[in-house]
């Protein structure tokens, strides 16, 4: 199934081909199965240009300063 609100594109910039990936924001949490734990929903985050994933604490804590859940 394709992922909504992702584009993809390719440039060439000083001779080297580029893969750019935008990622709209989503309106709410999103979750993600890993082969890792297929059992159990992570929550990730992206971090200036590293990926991050949050503990159920910081979880809480994001949810509520981007979206206005978990009081």
């Amino acid at each position: 199934m394709p992922a909504t609100g992702v584009s993809v594109s390719f440039e060439e910039i000083d001779g080297n081909d580029v893969c750019r990936v935008d990622v709209s924001e989503s309106s709410g949490p999103v979750f993600a199965r890993t082969p890792k734990s297929p059992k159990t929903a992570d929550f990730f985050v992206r971090m200036g240009n590293s990926t991050r994933q949050l503990m159920t604490d910081e979880v809480l804590r994001y949810e509520k300063e981007h979206w206005g859940l978990a009081d």
